[in-house]
């Protein structure tokens, strides 16, 4: 018989895992089903007509290429800013560190909408340069072009690359590149024979992190690349939304699935955290060269320019409106956003997509928070089970939104039910759930389980502990959980825009309907809005003493 422990110990991996089975797999094994079949039969004809069409070639070889430059891009462009931040101290280091974290945790859609006020061919960069350069046209055509892509993509994974390899960088023992210049050995070769082996394994995994989140890209791929550039995870929802083949939609998702599963399982075998050196130096800028510390001057102007341009012209512009050729400076847009009379151009009110948003978003980190208590609880005890876990908590990176929303669909369509709103919560809920389990598992490891075993010993209950001894403890690791997984869920808009069906507008959808029909004015209110809640909850986040997991 399974003792009361063992009841309680079951229970927690059970619940989370029915909740992942029927709201993840079902989904999931309705697009399998319908990529594999045609008319109701097993088929294979949808993969035919895919690898039979240059079109949906193209489509797949773009996706790949995409993803594979937006890597080598944003290596390029982070890794002297990871060797910086390893190697030198400065004043406001930690601040930079932090600032340069922020477009991580943006929203896609305030991607799209800093860089379309600010590299557009009416935007601030091009009408600089036409002042400057004294000419008409457009100095720096960049956006609806792969170009605009790779730039977003890379302008959004910096991050990832300054926080994991500075984090290994930093770590490489200075006795070891001391001892290799005693023997003569030059600069690169200590790069090449003692550094990178040890940064190897940091830079893969940041690499294949970037390629999972450029294959999967909606929004950017949608507003930035125009309709000659589509992706794996567009297509599904073009061909869903607008040819309503499902068959097809379920085979491409299918698809991207297996390609996603290959890289995932290669990431999950790196374990950056086995690469521990030891003590590291750090040197001041001051004792660069001249020429280094121009270098260090152009390196940092260039890409503070690519990270925090787009957000000040979010600001810039929700408070700019022009009249006449003048330019002049007004609350009206955030005045237009709060105005209850309004009559909305898209069938809902901003306020109205306010509420909706907000009401998604407590529901949806309620459910990722609480069952991502249960599984990290259920993983820190002892017992059989962590790979099992672990592959749970790796799943919904695996599976597109997209590609949960077709599901969802299906599902809606084979029951003759509205599902949609359901629906919205639950992938959003789906989507954090990594990170929530991630952060709770931190705090949880520092938990002194002997603690709880002795007032447990001397009469207190299980629950009594939780929230005498535990919850102290976790504390953090909640907050951060459940902060991220309503920043997240807020700033969603491929699921949403995918399921809401024009009843469910929410402000990521508001603002990507306002950038449609150029009203960058109340677009960029609402952005700053959106902003504001992003970068408070990655300041609650830091505050709380838990470390953003990427």
């Amino acid at each position: 018989m399974i003792g009361k422990q063992g009841s309680r110990r079951l229970a927690l991996f059970a619940i989370p895992s029915i909740f992942l089975f029927i709201f993840v797999l079902l989904p999931l094994i309705m697009v399998m089903y319908s990529g594999l079949s045609a008319d109701g039969d097993l088929s294979l004809s949808s993969y035919f007509s895919i690898f039979g069409s240059g079109y949906y070639r193209n489509v797949i070889l773009f996706t790949f290429e995409q993803a594979a430059a937006s890597v080598l891009v944003t290596l390029a462009v982070g890794l002297p800013g990871a060797y910086i931040f390893s190697n030198y101290d400065f004043r406001f280091k930690s601040q930079i560190m932090a600032l340069s974290t922020v477009p991580f945790v943006l929203p896609s859609v305030l991607v799209v909408l800093g860089f379309v006020i600010f590299f557009g061919n009416s935007g601030v960069l091009n009408n600089f340069l036409r002042w400057a350069l004294g000419s008409d046209g457009v100095p720096f055509g960049v956006l609806y072009s792969w170009k605009a892509i790779i730039l977003a993509h890379t302008f959004y994974n910096i991050p990832l690359v300054f926080r994991y390899v500075s984090s290994v960088w930093g770590r490489i023992d200075d006795s070891l590149i001391e001892a290799a210049q005693n023997v003569g050995a030059t600069r690169h070769r200590i790069f090449r024979d003692i550094e990178l082996p040890f940064l190897y394994q940091a830079i893969l995994s940041s690499s294949l992190l970037i390629f999972i989140y450029s294959f999967t890209s909606f929004a950017i791929v949608l507003a930035l690349g125009g309709p000659q550039y589509a992706t794996m995870e567009v297509t599904i929802y073009t061909v869903t939304n607008f040819l309503s083949s499902f068959e097809l939609a379920g085979a491409l998702s299918l698809l991207q699935l297996l390609f996603l599963l290959a890289v995932v399982l290669v990431y999950t075998r790196i374990d950056v955290r086995r690469m521990v050196g030891g003590k590291r130096t750090l040197r001041p800028l001051s004792s660069l060269s001249a020429p280094q510390k121009a270098l260090a001057a152009a390196y940092s102007f260039i890409v503070a320019l690519l990270l925090f341009s787009p957000m000040a012209s979010i600001f810039h512009a929700s408070v700019k409106a022009r009249a006449g050729g003048a330019t002049s400076y007004t609350l009206e847009w955030f005045r237009e956003i709060f105005d209850l009379g309004r009559e909305s151009f898209i069938g809902a009110t901003p306020i109205e997509s306010i509420a909706n948003s907000l009401f998604i978003a407590v529901v949806a980190m309620s459910l990722s928070v609480v069952f991502a208590l249960m599984l990290a609880y259920f993983s820190a005890s002892d017992g059989p089970g962590g790979k099992v876990v672990g592959l749970m908590v790796m799943a919904p990176l695996c599976i597109s939104t997209i590609t949960l929303s077709l599901g969802y669909i299906m599902i809606g369509n084979r029951f003759s039910i509205d599902i949609f709103l359901v629906a919205i919560i639950l992938i959003h809920a789906v989507i954090s759930f990594p990170f929530s389990f991630r952060a709770i598992s931190n705090s949880l490891s520092k938990v002194d389980w002997s603690l709880i075993e002795a007032a447990q010993n001397v009469g207190a209950t299980r629950i009594r502990t939780f929230f005498s001894i535990d919850l102290p403890l976790i504390r953090g690791g909640i907050i951060a959980a459940a902060v991220f997984s309503f920043a997240i869920s807020l700033g969603e808009l491929a699921a949403a825009y995918m399921l809401y069906g024009g009843r469910y507008t929410t402000i990521p959808i508001y603002i990507y309907r306002f950038i449609g029909g150029y009203r960058f004015g109340p677009a960029a209110a609402l952005g700053v809005i959106l902003m504001a809640v992003s970068a408070a909850s990655f300041l609650l986040i830091e505050k709380a003493g838990t470390k953003l997991q990427f």
